[in-house]
């Protein structure tokens, strides 16, 4: 019994450097995969400017629709912000994408942080800021949802996301760039 025990021993003590090499291996996303990330990141953040509030809450990851109420709650809620900041002459001007950072496998899930760049006109100024959005999808890489990180900072994401990758990072954001308006 102990020839056998030790005989196991030496087999796993050889070969756990391959088991540990092929589970340490990084993903190498494909390039469908990094493609359907960027046009639906883009199609998510052209939803702002054109004020299409139900194809935003399509793109919105769902354990955060469900908490607003659903999407019909997450519409009317955004519909009737929007239109209190432009009564405070508020504007979005554009939302676009910028770097997208490694999309990550874990578990079962892709991650990847995606920037955002909001321009807004605000009483003849103009406000660029830019932010991150986490970019998650449940079906490798076919469909994204996306959340924004600014109320992400202080909160448990593994409480969020049970599959978020211990070693993806939220870049901080930058203070917004006011400049003259055009």
């Amino acid at each position: 019994m102990k020839i056998f025990k030790l005989l196991c021993f030496t087999i796993l003590a050889v070969l756990s450097p391959y088991f540990v090499a092929a589970q340490a291996k990084p993903f190498k996303a494909t390039v469908a995969q990094t493609s359907a990330l960027k046009k639906q990141a883009q199609d998510c953040a052209a939803t702002i400017t054109q004020q299409n509030y139900k194809q935003l809450a399509y793109y919105t990851y769902p354990p955060i629709i469900k908490a607003m109420g659903g999407a019909d709650k997450m519409v009317e809620k955004l519909t009737v912000t929007m239109a209190q900041m432009q009564t405070y002459g508020v504007v979005f001007k554009s939302a676009t994408v910028g770097n997208i950072n490694d999309i990550t496998k874990s578990g079962p899930d892709l991650y990847s942080v995606v920037q955002d760049i909001l321009q807004m006109a605000n009483n003849g100024s103009t406000i660029t800021a830019s932010s991150y959005v986490l970019a998650i999808s449940h079906n490798n890489g076919i469909r994204w949802y996306f959340v924004d990180t600014a109320p992400l900072k202080n909160q448990n994401l593994k409480k969020m996301f049970p599959t978020y990758p211990p070693g993806l990072v939220i870049p901080q954001t930058n203070n917004p760039f006011m400049g003259a308006g055009n």
